[in-house]
């Protein structure tokens, strides 16, 4: 009896799965690896962009989280990028969450930030069951995703839709975005750039001013610390990072700031978890004085 399937197709089966078993950076035994677990419903989307990957410490429990939004422009990405990160977090004593949104022009602002609430409050709820301290819940975001855990952080509203509150979170942090102030980025030359706040925001210069995260900084709201990591070299990410850090600490937010020095942007994701990268290194050190306070 011949096999219904070609030569072809079982090896691109193959390979896929070896594809997701080292996407992570590291061997897939040394993790315990949870995929595609629904966070949220929305009808119609496709489940994939309502959906988180675990990686755990192979036993115990009790382990702070770091939960990471992708970036892509908030039109592409997905979680399954993560290279070094899982098994860095996990060898660090982390349990480490990789999150997927809806992304433009399918839908616009606030629903990508609103998904990154929902899968907050869904880890908050049940990351115990994976090996979690729900007490100790960290968020980290690269370019677009940045944004997206700065917005999560200092905006209440979001959280408070997914019955949760800014108390829950422990830190964020945001890896070389932007766009903290949307309008002060438009204001500046980049077409490139316009086209993509444009898809994401819309025309509106209200909208922009609302999912802007310096607009929402204020004392007394329960902002947890910060720390915010640029590239160096990127004059416009330096300037809209200074800006936000000056303002968190304006409203007595504990800010630090991380110049990335020799990093591009697309470098400084692709290499965090990487053995002797500095970011990671004081990214970790960031958590750990937060995880033990």
């Amino acid at each position: 009896m011949h096999s219904r399937f070609s030569p072809r197709f079982v090896l691109s089966v193959l390979v896929g799965i070896l594809f997701s078993l080292t996407a992570c950076g590291c061997p897939a035994e040394s993790m315990r690896i949870t995929r595609d677990l629904l966070y949220a419903d929305a009808g119609g989307t496709a489940p994939n962009l309502l959906s988180l990957d675990i990686y755990a410490p192979t036993s115990g429990s009790g382990y702070p989280v770091v939960m990471y939004v992708h970036g892509g422009g908030w039109h592409r990405g997905d979680k399954s990028a993560v290279h070094a990160k899982p098994g860095r977090f996990t060898a660090e004593g982390y349990v480490f969450v990789s999150v997927n949104y809806r992304l433009s022009p399918d839908v616009m602002h606030p629903d990508h930030v609103q998904d990154v609430a929902n899968a907050i409050a869904w880890v908050h709820d049940s990351i115990g069951a994976y090996g979690g301290d729900a007490s100790k819940l960290f968020l980290m975001g690269h370019s677009a995703g940045a944004h997206l855990v700065a917005l999560a952080g200092v905006d209440e509203r979001y959280l408070r839709s997914a019955g949760k509150d800014l108390g829950i979170l422990s830190g964020v942090v945001p890896l070389d975005t932007t766009a903290y102030d949307i309008p002060a980025r438009l204001r500046l030359p980049g077409p490139a750039m316009t086209t993509l706040l444009h898809n994401a925001f819309g025309t509106d210069p209200a909208v922009h001013f609302d999912a802007s995260p310096i607009n929402h900084v204020a004392p007394n709201k329960d902002i947890p610390p910060f720390l915010l990591v640029y590239v160096a070299s990127r004059d416009i990410a330096r300037g809209q990072t200074e800006a936000f850090a000056e303002t968190l600490t304006r409203a007595n937010v504990p800010a630090e700031v991380y110049p990335a020095k020799d990093k591009t942007h697309m470098s400084l994701n692709r290499e965090f978890g990487q053995p002797d990268d500095p970011p990671t290194k004081i990214v970790l050190d960031f958590l750990k004085a937060l995880r033990t306070e």
